[in-house]
């Protein structure tokens, strides 16, 4: 049976490892609209509700609040509706390819890559 403090050290880690799943999504985004000469107003990392605090990265304020199990990039609306159909999907899908390349780092670190190697033994034959 588990112990109170080991609950709660699951509840930490699962906590923080949410949250910095949240902020690597919205890192994809925010650093692709950097690279695209989209404007950015700011970053949000949870609802931007208060209590919260405000780093500035590159000029934009980054908004943390309790509520962070959710997140947002917020572009210069006119600058985004005027870019090009391409520069919009390279945004939208930058964030899902962080949250993927930092899993596949993640597995990498904690498992090595022989234990990958394993895994596609075991399905190629």
């Amino acid at each position: 049976m588990a112990n109170l403090g080991s609950i709660l050290l699951a509840i930490v880690l699962t906590f923080s490892v949410l949250v910095l799943v949240t902020v690597v999504h919205e890192l994809g985004h925010f650093l692709a609209c950097l690279a695209l000469k989209i404007p950015v107003n700011a970053v949000y990392i949870g609802m931007p509700r208060l209590p919260k605090f405000t780093l500035v990265i590159f000029g934009v304020p980054w908004t943390f609040s309790p509520y962070l199990f959710m997140g947002g990039v917020n572009v210069v609306d006119e600058a985004y509706d005027n870019a090009d159909w391409w520069r919009k999907l390279i945004v939208a899908l930058s964030g899902p390819f962080f949250s993927l390349a930092a899993g596949v780092l993640a597995a990498l670190v904690f498992f090595g890559w022989d234990a990958g190697s394993a895994v596609s033994r075991e399905f190629t034959g």
